[in-house]
């Protein structure tokens, strides 16, 4: 397979996934609750959709565009998502509230400022290297996680509880698209 039908091959693939995720992040705002870690998951899936839609779209249309700039897009984008979610992890789960659960909004919260900071740490580095594959990776896995948990809360009302093997199952089926662009993606985007 040659670089250019791989490339629209990846770029198909985002564009989907971007789209399909965005319509679903949009459905289920209406159905699923009003906590902390729902508002992050509803935010996350909407701009992650939004991002690969973006990246899609680039890949389709950005011919005109350096290959220097397309290469370190992806990275680029990873490192904001990256202070995004150290902050929005600060401010949605509101560590300095004063009630029974603060030490565990604390943890919780240390822990998204953790995550966060290494995917600032890793899109810097990937930006230097201009590698578009990991950092691909990286945004689509987050993508489909927090898509995952959105369709988990607003569905969790209406079936009986899923048996485990079932989420396994799930997440490995999830795991499929980021194989895909690991894969069958250049390993530099340079033409």
């Amino acid at each position: 397979m040659d670089i250019m039908a791989r490339r629209f091959s990846s770029a198909l693939l985002l564009t989907v996934f971007g789209a399909a995720g965005g319509l679903i992040s949009v459905v289920a705002v209406t159905q699923i609750g009003d906590s902390p870690p729902e508002r992050l998951a509803i935010g996350l899936a909407l701009i992650l959709s939004g991002v690969l839609l973006l990246l899609g779209l680039v890949r389709v249309y950005g011919h005109e565009t350096g290959a220097k700039r397309t290469a370190t897009l992806p990275a680029k984008i990873l490192l904001v998502i990256g202070l995004c979610t150290a902050i929005g992890g600060i401010a949605v789960f509101e560590p300095w509230r004063a009630d029974v659960s603060q030490g565990f909004r604390m943890i919780i919260t240390g822990i998204w400022v953790f995550v966060g900071s290494g995917l600032t740490v890793a899109g810097r580095h990937w930006e230097h290297q201009q590698e578009s594959r990991y950092p691909l990776a990286v945004l689509l896995t987050g993508q489909l996680l927090s898509l995952f948990y959105v369709v988990f809360e607003s569905v969790d009302s209406v079936l009986p509880p899923i048996p485990t093997p079932a989420l396994l199952l799930l997440g490995t089926i999830a795991g499929i698209p980021v194989l895909w662009v690991l894969y069958h993606q250049p390993a530099t985007d340079t033409r």
